[in-house]
């Protein structure tokens, strides 16, 4: 496996020790992530942020300064934190479920590497290594989409959540051109890495089939007002399949400005939604939708299984039981070791009965009600389903008795995972923000006036309201 330590030249990344590891190989491509650890030494096992970056899913790397969040930098320091940055692959060469089976891969091997790893590498000022009861999970845009992925796969190991004008509501048609109901994707057409059948789909309604034309293009994307061709996502699709069994077809990392402009088409045509796939675990609101529907069942006894495509090796993603990996080992080298995941593995099935204790992490989403990239409508729309599922969850648990049973297997650590978690609805009136407990869960909203990425240059110092909401998650994630 693959190992270097880079010196932080960067003045933005000032005040770490930057130290980068892959931890996957897919076709001979190693997958890196950067672990970013604090100069100063710590006297107790540190706490854990794993941070994704944006990009739109097509462009972006684990340590592009310009969208590394400085005051995240400033979290970190102020609470003795590491970070995890990793890559992970990247349409078009990937589809979503390729990129879930990375997310996957990666949290396996934090979980059971990156303790010994750290150990390891810098004993003078981690010598209690890290600390895997605290992890929060936070991103921007893309990477949002990714750190709410994480909290789905793993609710009772992540403590809090921080989503940065997250991408949620992706089958809306802003980024999936007509919609989700009536748009075949590419990657479902002719998918890079062909995947095996799931469930059998229904047959499109003759609504849908009678469904109105498809939105016109949106030239003004973050102050972009030139509208570029739809040729420019043909001519990346077209090259990334010629080449797409090719150890040159896996791509993990993107510097920008490299991308801009497949990145900008995809978000003016609505096309992002034909290179990530039409897999409903790729979208987060369809995923609290069957939630919804399988906890408001419970008047009979009912067994639901839910496969997902991802789990077995599909599009080219591993078999989520398969992202093992070994753990570090201290040796004259300090070299840590990951196993690639195997393709076609069998599937690691979750029974939601075995883990009623399990419960969604506190969610924090911060955005710009100005976003022309990602509509701050997905945010509210999200918020609003979370809520709607916690409230489901919940009365179905109240109304259940002996002879009334609801038992779901599923590779997917959701489903019955939200059942005693409440989530309240947000008050954002003014472009501040509420929040407040039902039952022990949380979720706060955070709207602000501002265009994509206006919080770059927000400072926990200077504005309080980025204060009062990384408060909110540090009261949470290190509780």
């Amino acid at each position: 496996m693959l190992l270097a330590t880079l010196p932080s030249t960067d003045a933005h990344f000032k005040g770490f020790r930057i130290l980068d590891v892959a931890y996957k190989v897919v076709d001979g491509h190693p997958v890196q992530t950067s672990v970013l650890v604090p100069a100063s030494a710590c006297k107790g096992p540190r706490p854990i942020i794993v941070r994704f970056h944006g990009g739109g899913l097509v462009t972006g790397t684990r340590l592009y300064a310009p969208w590394f969040p400085q005051y995240l930098l400033t979290y970190a320091i102020a609470h003795s934190a590491i970070i995890i940055s990793p890559d992970y692959r990247l349409l078009p060469e990937a589809c979503g479920l390729d990129i879930l089976a990375d997310i996957s891969s990666l949290w396996s091997w934090l979980f059971n590497c990156l303790h010994n790893y750290v150990l390891s590498r810098d004993p003078l000022n981690t010598p209690y290594g890290v600390d895997l009861t605290k992890v929060m999970v936070t991103g921007e845009s893309a990477g949002g989409w990714l750190a709410i992925q994480s909290a789905l796969m793993h609710p009772s190991r992540i403590k809090a959540v921080l989503g940065i004008f997250p991408m949620l509501d992706l089958g809306d048609e802003h980024f999936t051109r007509g919609g989700r109901n009536n748009t075949t994707t590419s990657c479902s057409k002719a998918p890079l890495h062909p995947p095996q059948p799931t469930q059998p789909q229904p047959h499109p309604s003759a609504a849908a089939v009678a469904a109105p034309s498809p939105r016109a293009p949106t030239p003004n994307i973050a102050g972009h007002t030139t509208l570029l061709s739809p040729h420019i996502i043909d001519e990346h699709v077209r090259a990334a399949r010629s080449h797409r069994r090719a150890a040159a077809a896996v791509i993990s990392s993107v510097t920008p400005p490299a991308r801009a402009d497949l990145s900008l088409a995809l978000f003016q045509h609505g096309r992002l939604g034909e290179l990530l796939g039409d897999e409903r675990e790729l979208y987060p609101l369809e995923v609290l939708e069957d939630i919804i529907t399988t906890t408001t069942t419970t008047t009979t006894t009912t067994t639901t299984t839910m496969t997902h495509a991802w789990g077995r090796g599909s599009c080219g993603g591993p078999a989520a039981s398969a992202n093992t990996a070994t753990a570090a080992t201290a040796t004259a080298t300090a070299t840590a070791t990951a196993t690639a995941p195997t393709v076609g593995a069998a599937m690691a099935t979750v029974t939601a009965a075995t883990a009623v204790a399990a419960r969604l992490p506190p969610l924090c989403i911060i955005h710009g009600t100005d976003d022309t990239v990602v509509p701050v409508q997905g945010s509210k729309r999200f918020v609003r389903a979370w809520e709607k599922a916690a409230t489901a969850t919940a009365m179905a648990t109240s109304t259940s008795t002996a002879t009334t049973t609801t038992t779901t297997t599923t590779t997917w650590q959701c489903g019955d995972d939200v059942v005693h978690r409440g989530v309240g609805m947000i008050g954002c009136g003014g472009g501040g923000a509420d929040d407040r407990d039902v039952m022990g869960g949380s979720v706060k909203l955070v709207l602000r006036p501002g265009e994509h990425g206006f919080e770059a240059k927000a400072s926990a110092d200077e504005d309080g309201w980025l204060r009062d909401a990384l408060g909110w998650v540090a009261d949470r994630w290190l509780s």
